[in-house]
């Protein structure tokens, strides 16, 4: 979700949120399901169009248990780092050999989910390898030697989904010259919403949203710009809301109420200053198994309090 920019010269902008009454995950270049039965979140292409994003998530399946679980940013592979630039190049690249044996893979494991508490497919130690591969782009650097993997570890890591941070398994895979472990979510294609192809995307946001706990209401803090320059105009944020059998969009729209008297004098800040604000909508129907994302498609992090 962009922050709503004060600073900007022009007078009126709209800022919308969307949450999908079909649920998704994190974007994707289209719909459908990924291998294994999982989903693939679709991307409207960063339009900004609410229009966009709540045809891109209307046929998501919220009525599946347990929920898909949504993923937000580069939830599926996270690096700690390397001692030497070729060990990061072979890695970032997807150049790795096996100087380990692979533990035998795991059995589906008990996992709490906002929904209750279900047992998940997980996957082998070799898949973890391949998922390391595809996030790198699975395109190996023929310059430096592949990174050698000598270890592994199945356990539990946080991961940001969202409904929050989860607690869910993981591999830990350990290579040469690392500052730490490779950590790779070990939860199932079919249990997850995710982009196909590349993992990457923006981290969560400094944005937050909360549902209430009977799911009618959404209070949004959003960061948003402050003028500090002479002469910058000052804008009215207002929020409103409509809402369909798929979606609930939530649009910010900003007017220009005034501006400053002009001081060529004052003295001007190089750089933007975010504040949180905080807005509170109705909604129609209760929140329940849909996602909140922005125009772009992304999701959104939601908790209930």
């Amino acid at each position: 979700m962009r922050s709503l920019r004060l600073r900007t010269a022009i007078p009126l902008a709209v800022l919308t949120i969307v949450a999908s009454l079909a649920g998704c995950a994190r974007t994707g270049t289209g719909g459908g399901a990924l291998d294994g039965g999982g989903v693939a979140a679709p991307r409207p292409g960063d339009s900004g169009s609410p229009e966009a994003a709540l045809a891109a998530w209307g046929t998501f399946p919220v009525d599946r248990r347990p929920r898909p679980i949504v993923l937000i940013g580069s939830s599926l592979v996270q690096y700690a780092g390397y001692t030497s630039g070729e060990a990061k190049i072979a890695a970032m690249s997807g150049s790795y050999r096996l100087a380990a044996t692979p533990p035998p893979d795991p059995q589906p494991t008990p996992v709490d989910l906002p929904g209750g508490r279900a047992t998940l497919p997980v996957i082998g130690a070799a898949a973890a390898i391949d998922r390391m591969k595809v996030d790198a782009g699975d395109k190996p650097d023929p310059s430096v030697a592949p990174l050698a993997i000598v270890s592994f570890e199945f356990g539990t890591a946080p991961i940001d989904t969202d409904r929050g941070t989860l607690t869910l398994p993981v591999w830990r895979v350990h290579t040469a010259d690392e500052l730490g472990p490779t950590t790779v979510l070990a939860v199932a294609d079919s249990a997850l919403a995710q982009r196909s192809g590349s993992t990457t995307s923006v981290p969560p946001h400094r944005n937050s949203a909360k549902v209430s706990t009977d799911g009618r209401h959404l209070t949004l803090t959003v960061q948003e710009s402050v003028p500090h320059c002479p002469g910058e105009p000052i804008f009215k944020t207002t929020a409103s809301v409509r809402e369909s059998a798929t979606a609930v969009v939530v649009v910010f729209t900003r007017t220009q109420v005034s501006a400053i008297p002009a001081d060529p004098n004052a003295a001007c800040a190089a750089y933007i200053q975010l504040q949180p604000v905080t807005y509170r909508v109705d909604l129609a129907a209760a929140l329940g198994n849909r996602v909140l994302v922005d125009t772009d498609g992304d999701p959104l992090p939601v908790t209930t309090g």
